[in-house]
C-alpha cells in the first residue's frame, strides 16, 4: 500500500485534506482518492491520480472529486523513517517531503489557502497484521516552526524544524521533551470520528467480505486544533489523530 496525505489550514482554521491510496494485497487492488473539507468528506474509486511531486512542490488534480491542490515547500524534507519492520511480513516507511508548505486546496470551485503539509506512507505489511494497539500522529505548522510526530506507544518520532527530539513524549494535549513541553494543543474540533468500516472504507463494495474485522473495526478520531509552540511563542494550526485497533 502507498498512501499520500496532504493538507492546508487557512489562517481562520478551515482545514482541507487530501488522501490518495493504492492498495494491493493478493487479488485485491484499489486506487482510492478522498477529500475531507472541514467536516464534509467525499471519495472515489474511479479516476484517482497520485500527486505529482517534483522540485519541492506537490500538485494534484482529481476531476472525479472536483478537487485539486498545490503545495510549495517552505522547508527541507525530513529523513525517511522505517516505522515498522516485521521479519517475514513487511515494513512501513514514512516519508515527509513537505513538513511545511505554502498551500492551496480547491474543492468544487471554493479555495482554501494557508500553511500546509504533505507526506507519503509505504506499507508492505498487511494492516491487519500490525502489532499495535494505538497510534498517534500529528503535525503543527506556523510561520517559522514545524513539528510532526508518530507515536506507537512502543516507539516515538518527533521532528521539530527537521531535527528529531530524542526522548519526546506525545499526548492529545501536548508534545513534550526531556527539557519540558514544546507544544501545547488546545481541544479543537473533530474533523472525522468512527470505525474505518463506517468512514474511509464505506465506499468499497462488499468491504465486510474483503477486509478482516481488525481493519473494519479500527477506530480513528482526527482533530483540527490550535497549537502553541512554547519556545518561540508562535501559534499555528495542528491536525492530529488517534487510531485504535480492536482487541
Amino acid at each position: 500500500m502507498r498512501k499520500w496525505y496532504f493538507d492546508v489550514v487557512s489562517a481562520e482554521g478551515h482545514a482541507s485534506i487530501g488522501y490518495v491510496a493504492h492498495v494491493a494485497w493478493g487479488p485485491m487492488s484499489l486506487h482510492y482518492a478522498s477529500i475531507l473539507d472541514g467536516s464534509r468528506s467525499s471519495a472515489t474509486l474511479f479516476g484517482a491520480v497520485d500527486p505529482d511531486v517534483r522540485d519541492r512542490q506537490l500538485t494534484w488534480a482529481c476531476p472525479a472529486l472536483h478537487a485539486g491542490a498545490e503545495l510549495v515547500a517552505r522547508a527541507a524534507p525530513l529523513p525517511e523513517v522505517r516505522v515498522l519492520d516485521v521479519p517475514g511480513e513487511g515494513s512501513i516507511d514514512w516519508s515527509c517531503m513537505l513538513p511545511s508548505a505554502d498551500a492551496r486546496f480547491d474543492v468544487a470551485g471554493e479555495a482554501t489557502a494557508g500553511l500546509g503539509y504533505g507526506e507519503v506512507l509505504t506499507m508492505t505489511v498487511a494492516p491487519w497484521k500490525l502489532p499495535w494497539r494505538e497510534l498517534r500522529w500529528g503535525r503543527f505548522v506556523s510561520e517559522s516552526v514545524h513539528l510532526v510526530w508518530i507515536d506507537t506507544v512502543d516507539s516515538t518520532w518527533v521532528f521539530e524544524n527537521g531535527v528529531r527530539l530524542e526522548g519526546a513524549r506525545v499526548s492529545q494535549a501536548e508534545i513534550g521533551a526531556p527539557a519540558g513541553a514544546r507544544l501545547r494543543i488546545e481541544p479543537g474540533i473533530v474533523l472525522r470520528e468512527g470505525r474505518l468500516g463506517d468512514t474511509v472504507l464505506n465506499l468499497v463494495p462488499e468491504a465486510s467480505r474483503i477486509f478482516p474485522g481488525r481493519v473494519l473495526g479500527l477506530y480513528e478520531c482526527k482533530w483540527r486544533s490550535l497549537g502553541h509552540h512554547l519556545p518561540s511563542g508562535e501559534r499555528g494550526w495542528v491536525i492530529h489523530e488517534v487510531v485504535r485497533w480492536p482487541s
